[in-house]
């Protein structure tokens, strides 16, 4: 299918993007990227880690350097012991931290 009969969400969607794409395409946000990446390389297995809140504008780019980081963490050994969870864009009904660990396990189960 060519990109011009596309639905429109599809197109500006960076999970609709291959790997590859998304890491060449990837020239915004690397200096948040290289923090939480360095962060996640520094933190101890048995030690809490750093907790970061990503926020911004409709289009700023959160879900892409999302999804960088988690190519990131699957790409690089020394991080086996992490797992990425990725839920679809939007969570409304996850209101408690009851709730998003219920979803968690669904998405483990899975």
């Amino acid at each position: 299918m060519s990109q011009t009969n596309r639905p429109v969400a599809n197109i500006y969607n960076p999970l609709n993007q291959g790997k590859a794409a998304l890491i060449d395409n990837f020239v915004i946000r690397k200096a948040e990227f290289n923090k939480i990446f360095r962060e996640l390389k520094q933190g101890r297995r048995k030690q809490a880690s750093q907790n970061f809140i990503i926020q911004g504008q409709r289009g700023s780019g959160k879900t892409t350097l999302l999804a960088r980081l988690k190519y990131a963490i699957e790409d690089d050994k020394a991080l086996s012991h992490l797992s990425v969870i990725q839920f679809s864009e939007e969570q409304y009904h996850i209101f408690s931290l009851n709730r998003l660990w219920e979803n968690i396990a669904d998405i483990l189960e899975d």
